[in-house]
């Protein structure tokens, strides 16, 4: 198998990239706030499980287990929700950008002159 030789992550290239990305600010911002709120929502739930198993499950209070049931639904609801935002604006986001970088790669092409060609 052939080693693998180069940087993982460029900074320069990715700083030549943002350029890219700077029109669509607004969309660039919420898509990371979606990622943050995904993980975020992520981890609840395994501790509102927690919660359920320790608190209610073990001390046979079935009242309060429906709230916070309906509260693990609620937020597994918001996690499907800001998951679908997440995947739509950055696959959105990702079209803009390889979009604008092919124009812009095309206009710098069609001032050569034929005879590069």
């Amino acid at each position: 198998m052939e080693k693998v030789r180069g940087k993982i992550f460029d900074v320069k290239l990715f700083s030549k990239l943002l350029v890219f990305v700077k029109p669509y600010n607004n969309t660039f911002y919420g898509v990371m706030l979606t990622a943050i709120l995904i993980s975020l929502f992520s981890t609840l739930t395994p501790y509102l499980l927690k919660v359920v198993v320790d608190d209610y499950i073990l001390l046979k209070n079935f009242e309060g287990m429906q709230l916070i049931i309906l509260l693990m639904i609620l937020v597994l609801l918001f996690e499907v929700i800001f998951m679908y935002v997440f995947t739509f604006y950055a696959n959105w986001l990702g079209q803009k950008v390889i979009k604008d970088l092919r124009v812009s790669v095309f206009e710098k092409i069609i001032k050569f002159k034929m005879s590069f060609f």
